[in-house]
């Protein structure tokens, strides 16, 4: 009986660490390290980006989430360059990517007072996995310098408001290499 107790336990251990895991956002990040930072001066975020296409799933991938993504990444980039739409050195895009996915997990419970059998069962849980990608490509070589990617669960679009892609963005320029060699 001690046996199936552990095992249970482990489950709901291993369940409850599989959920916050989701909650947490990933960021990855990479750049041409060839590339000078310091020898670019002024930027202008692609507008093509703010247009969507998509309709799969309009609550998170909409024209007012894409647009508070470009007021987040220009806030950012204005701390370390100039905007400068006619002629930028640097062009910032950005992509957003849904997926829908499933979790199945074993959910068992032991109702009753005289009951001695648990019962088990396996549950489902849908939930939407959402990538933010954001890339700067030098316009003279129009080559990517620099690329980053936050990931996390989003759900049912309350985590998916301006104040958390603010927030994400953030997160996201924090991996910037160029904060050490800009001048502003």
């Amino acid at each position: 009986m001690q046996t199936v107790k552990l095992r249970s336990n482990i489950y709901v251990l291993a369940l409850a660490i599989l959920f916050t895991g989701c909650s947490q956002i990933e960021i990855d990040s990479e750049y041409d390290k060839q590339a000078d930072f310091s020898s670019y001066k002024s930027f202008s975020v692609c507008m093509q980006d703010i247009e969507t296409d998509s309709q799969a799933q309009p609550q998170y991938d909409n024209l007012e989430n894409r647009l508070a993504i470009r007021k987040a990444i220009e806030n950012e980039m204005k701390n370390l360059y100039s905007v400068n739409d006619a002629s930028p050195d640097l062009r910032v895009g950005f992509h957003i990517q849904l997926e829908n996915k499933k979790i199945e997990y074993r959910s068992c419970t032991n109702e009753g007072m005289f009951q001695t059998w648990r019962e088990c069962r396996f549950e489902t849980m849908d939930y939407t996995l959402g990538t933010l990608i954001i890339y700067i490509a030098a316009v003279k070589t129009n080559q990517i310098i620099w690329q980053a990617s936050a990931t996390g669960v989003v759900e049912n679009g309350t985590n998916f408001n301006e104040d958390n892609i603010d927030k994400v963005v953030k997160l996201i320029f924090k991996k910037f290499p160029s904060h050490q060699y800009v001048n502003k």
